[in-house]
């Protein structure tokens, strides 16, 4: 006898939800008569490529505005593991690169392009034609401003950063092997590096180095997107104003705007069984969260064109792509207010702001000149070779703009919310996924498995069925 399926849908479509719906997906048990989880994703928005030209997202959607890249600042236990089991994960598709392998269908349900991400628009800089990798290695440096004296003495790194490994040209497969292996039987993945007092510029206490990986979000998001709807997701866009309003679009096969990549398998849509809860911003005001600890962070960063900065043929960081420069400042209070994420794509992020409880979408030209001022004092590679050198300062004038992004990160007071609900709504289990903030991408799979083993499993009377391999 054939095993029921199951239907869950996911609220928003940001990087927790994509990553949500992605590893229910990709744990799909073999065999005919298995259990089948069906995903539906429910959002007022989608990214770029499955977004017409002339529609801009929102600032609240800040998955598509974010900077991306992989350096933890974890508080706690929960947010560290997020942290390494999202690394591990990133690193195995930097390695595998399998959107290089994995077909593209170019048309959606209702007849709007999903772009691959091998080709980005006629409109893109010409050092973004080539090369455009959803991840890239970098190698980190991270600047620690000097704390009053009489803050503790213990480098801010400490477990929090020291983990990373340091994936060096020379060494780069067997920093790769270790990676995968028990860390603390693998010197390797502890090559961190600790920078020398006497290295390092009066303002700063401490400073570190060590290989990570920036996210090039663009393309990454629309990977995560191409991806969940190859493995059979569909995607209806909607704007949910409560849960049980979320539960009946995804539940529904007419009235809305739905993408899937096999129509006929979703000729007759189940009833939702399970609802991951991921809004973004719209945890304070949908019916059934109204949570009003998630708040805005504004968040400012400047885009700009580097083409030496990338990992093009012909270029320099081509064969040492996990030595391209990235680098951050902490701030005392904590916070990276300044930092520079190649993308490896000649495009570089330059940031950037954090505004607690402010709204404003707009960006504001004396920031952009603020941002580019301290990033190039820690970074003059952002200005054309041909125009420095020891007799000329780079000069802010130099750096050229693409252009200037604000996203409102959806933080939350009192940390994130991932717990499932005291009550259903229209007979489906309800789990909350939200509250990450500015730390979505590098936390986005170890929240995603936490949420899909821990909680929509239990959900669906799933604990004890043993899955099969998760795919990339």
């Amino acid at each position: 006898m054939t095993a029921r399926s199951h239907h869950v849908a996911i609220l928003g479509c940001g990087v927790i939800g994509l990553s949500t719906g992605l590893a229910i997906l990709e744990a799909q048990p073999d065999g005919p008569n298995r259990s089948k989880t069906r995903v539906t994703i429910v959002a007022k928005e989608l990214p770029g490529s499955a977004t017409p030209a002339d529609q801009k997202h929102s600032a609240e959607y800040a998955s598509v505005w974010a900077g991306g890249h992989h350096v933890s600042d974890a508080k706690t236990e929960r947010e560290l593991r997020h942290d390494k089991v999202t690394f591990d994960r990133m690193s195995m598709l930097a390695q595998d690169k399998p959107w290089r392998t994995q077909k593209v269908d170019s048309s959606s349900a209702f007849g709007e392009p999903l772009l691959p991400i091998t080709k980005p628009a006629a409109s893109s800089p010409a050092s973004a034609i080539q090369g455009r990798e959803p991840l890239v290695w970098v190698h980190q440096t991270e600047l620690f401003e000097r704390r009053d004296p009489s803050q503790s003495t213990r480098p801010p790194y400490q477990g929090v950063l020291d983990w990373y490994p340091d994936v060096s040209s020379h060494h780069f497969e067997m920093a790769m092997e270790a990676i995968h292996k028990e860390r603390a039987d693998n010197p390797l993945s502890l090559q961190f590096k600790e920078l020398p007092p006497a290295s390092l510029a009066p303002r700063f206490g401490w400073g570190c180095t060590f290989s990570t990986i920036d996210i090039n979000v663009p393309v990454y998001l629309d990977w995560l997107l191409e991806r969940f709807l190859q493995l059979g997701g569909r995607v209806v866009v909607s704007k949910a104003n409560s849960l049980q309003h979320a539960v009946r679009i995804a539940a529904s096969s007419t009235g809305s705007r739905a993408v899937c990549r096999d129509t006929s398998t979703w000729t007759s849509v189940p009833p939702v069984d399970a609802l991951v809860v991921s809004p973004g911003l719209g945890a304070r005001s949908i019916v059934g969260i109204e949570d009003l600890a998630v708040h805005p962070q504004r968040g400012q960063v400047v885009v700009v064109n580097a083409p030496w900065l990338s990992v093009d043929e012909g270029n320099r960081w081509q064969n040492l792509c996990h030595e391209l420069p990235g680098v951050s400042v902490v701030r005392p209070q904590g916070g990276r207010e300044v930092y520079v994420i190649p993308r490896g794509d000649g495009t570089v992020v330059c940031g950037g702001t954090r505004i607690v409880d402010e709204w404003d979408p707009t960006p504001r030209a004396e920031t952009t000149k603020t941002i580019l001022e301290r990033c190039l004092k820690i970074m003059p590679q952002l200005v054309d070779p041909r125009k420095r050198n020891a007799l000329i300062e780079p000069r802010v004038e130099d750096i050229e703009v693409l252009g200037v992004n604000v996203g409102l990160r959806p933080a939350r007071r009192g940390g994130v919310r991932l717990e499932k609900a005291q009550k259903d709504v229209d007979g489906a289990k309800v789990i909350f996924n939200y509250g990450y903030g500015g730390a979505g991408y590098q936390a986005s799979w170890g929240a995603a498995l936490e949420a899909k083993k821990q909680l929509v499993d239990e959900a669906l009377g799933l604990s004890s069925a043993t899955p099969s391999k998760a795919r990339l």
